[in-house]
């Protein structure tokens, strides 16, 4: 949904797949699920690592559920959505 309002490109790309999950994932994985190469998967994972968005993990990747950002962009996107639904009836 974020990519919805701020336009598709890698990072809303990454972060819409990413917020959904409770899982660790691998920079492979989200390339292939997002359609983006893996030099702009590594540049944008470096990117949202900076911020402290995501964080590494045994497996790979993980969302940084501690961080105050993640917090806001969920309850963002379950608002959007939520918004969005209604506006369809």
């Amino acid at each position: 949904m974020i990519g919805d309002v701020f336009g598709r490109n890698s990072t809303t790309k990454v972060l819409d797949f990413v917020i959904d999950l409770r899982h660790s994932y691998t920079q492979k994985e989200v390339g292939a699920r997002t359609n983006l190469s893996k030099p702009t998967v590594v540049k944008t994972f470096d990117n949202l690592m900076s911020l402290g968005l995501i964080k590494k993990s045994k497996r790979g990747y993980e969302t940084n559920f501690d961080s105050e950002a993640i917090k806001y962009l969920i309850r963002f996107d379950l608002s959007l959505t939520y918004y969005l639904a209604s506006k369809q009836n």
